[in-house]
């Protein structure tokens, strides 16, 4: 993540998006986000997500169900992403949890539940209506309104946005339903790039704070 006050006159997110987005149409380039390696642990049936269902207060969203029948934790080839609700910051996808298949640091029937990722159980009453399925670099959490279908992040160490009040965190929404969320995305490169072309030395700063900081997705 990146906060523009870091950069030495910096053009914001916000306006870096809205050109990136201008750029993107004027050049006709394709927008499709595919999936780079589909099922990368094994794949599910429709069984299996009921039963995982079974845990949960509602169902999943469709769009939701038919990633994990089609791709089951696999990645997207543009997995990065500007809240237009809050476009100073920008996050990256860094895995998409797998379910009953994998890893057990990246299974979705082990790391669901937003209360016992971050230990927020005082919160519970709030948290449960969240599924998590997928995490960022620098762990913040992708989220799944549950009987909404719309995606949020949980951002872990950030107090000064809400709408939820917890413990060193906050959950801001990004977008109304999964496919949304997956179709907004576009690739570091291309974004880095249309950056730079449009604030030269954009890059060059990024890359700097990185280094320095250490606050990246």
């Amino acid at each position: 993540m990146f906060h523009n006050k870091l950069l030495e006159k910096p053009l914001t997110p916000a306006i870096v998006w809205f050109r990136l987005q201008l750029s993107l149409e004027n050049l006709g380039m394709d927008t499709d986000n595919r999936v780079l390696n589909p099922n990368p642990h094994g794949s599910i049936g429709t069984q299996e997500i009921e039963q995982f269902e079974a845990r949960l207060p509602h169902r999943l969203p469709q769009d939701y169900r038919d990633y994990l029948l089609q791709n089951n934790g696999g990645d997207f080839e543009k997995r990065c992403f500007v809240s237009k609700n809050n476009a100073e910051i920008t996050h990256s996808v860094s895995q998409l949890f797998s379910l009953f298949r994998g890893p057990e640091n990246a299974r979705l029937e082990t790391h669901w539940s937003l209360s016992e990722y971050y230990d927020l159980q005082e919160l519970s009453h709030l948290t449960k209506e969240y599924l998590v399925f997928g995490v960022t670099g620098t762990g913040d959490l992708f989220l799944l309104g549950l009987g909404r279908g719309d995606v949020l992040i949980y951002l872990h160490d950030h107090v000064e946005h809400t709408p939820i009040e917890g413990p060193g965190g906050a959950i801001i929404p990004l977008a109304c339903s999964f496919s949304e969320f997956v179709s907004n995305m576009v690739s570091e490169e291309v974004f880095l790039q249309r950056a730079d072309e449009i604030e030269p030395g954009f890059t060059a700063r990024l890359k700097r704070l990185k280094k320095e900081s250490g606050m990246w997705d």
